[in-house]
């Protein structure tokens, strides 16, 4: 199979600016804000998102250990092909 170096660059840009969208503070600052609205919520509602945001934040976990993974791979096969 032929390296297609743009389309992989193209990949790893792209992943990299969908990353960095989920740092929107700005979605998560407003979040915090209307939780504390007297009312806010119902226990079921509240359920639902608590369990979302669990949810979420172990997805990014496993995404940040993927990408640590993917970057430590990158430079291991790097070295033992005499790339780096």
């Amino acid at each position: 199979m032929e390296h297609d170096l743009k389309t992989l660059e193209s990949g790893i840009r792209r992943l990299q600016k969908n990353i960095d969208g989920l740092r929107d503070d700005d979605g998560f600052a407003e979040l915090l804000r209307i939780i504390h609205r007297p009312g806010w919520t119902t226990p079921a509602e509240f359920q639902l998102v608590f369990g979302l945001v669990e949810i979420i934040d172990s997805h990014v976990r496993v995404l940040v250990t993927m990408r640590e993974l993917l970057v430590r791979g990158g430079r291991e096969v790097g070295v033992h092909t005499g790339a780096v």
